[in-house]
């Protein structure tokens, strides 16, 4: 029965929805039925019908453990629900470059001899796939490649990342130190254009109006 109970909990909200919609409605019926056999009761045990009464009170307390035991499949939802989670991600919004980035051209940042850079890396990802991922996805590869290079349990380990407030974009290299402005569409999904770019200062633009 646990592992029912369970698998309700984790049922995506629609399904959760409909299966709690039809136990209240069973409870509903369950509990006039309920109703109407203490009124048959008691009818007939001041009538003193008691063959009739004594069946109708049995009948309506057993009605009342079957209601009761219903109530402990009532999904609950999943408890990791209620975790409180961050998000960098934004929507229909431009980031410019920090005001004291030393570059006047955007450049694209340099790997290391030893392989990518974080800043690399997200270049990479959002050069590659314009509008492809968002925010999170982006800080969330920075921090796996620097703290967990094996990339397992990649999924509890994004959930206890972010748990926690992160930064944003603003304060990537790419904004800071390479010149890349980010420009997020209305489902949150990012792109980056250089700072000389004809894009770049039409979202600028757009942006200050």
């Amino acid at each position: 029965m646990s592992n029912f109970k369970d698998a309700q909990n984790k049922a995506h909200p629609n399904k959760t929805n409909t299966l709690m919609s039809a136990l209240i409605v069973i409870l509903i019926l369950n509990i006039s039925i309920q109703i109407w056999l203490l009124y048959t009761g008691l009818n007939n045990a001041l009538g003193k019908h008691r063959d009739i009464a004594l069946p109708a009170f049995i009948a309506s307390l057993a009605l009342f453990l079957i209601g009761f035991f219903w109530l402990y499949y009532l999904p609950m939802g999943d408890k990791k629900d209620k975790k409180m989670m961050h998000t960098t991600n934004y929507y229909n919004t431009f980031i410019s470059v920090a005001e004291d980035c030393p570059v006047t051209a955007a450049e694209i940042p340099p790997k290391k001899a030893s392989g990518e850079t974080i800043a690399s890396r997200q270049f990479d990802m959002l050069n590659a796939a314009p509008y492809r991922y968002t925010s999170d996805d982006v800080i969330f590869e920075g921090y796996v490649m620097k703290n967990n290079p094996t990339r397992q349990h990649l999924a509890a380990e994004r959930e206890r990342f972010f748990s926690k407030g992160q930064a944003c974009l603003r304060s990537s290299a790419l904004a800071k130190r390479y010149g890349w402005g980010f420009h997020f569409d209305a489902e949150g999904k990012v792109a980056v254009y250089a700072m000389d770019s004809p894009e770049y200062k039409k979202y600028a633009k757009e942006q200050k109006t």
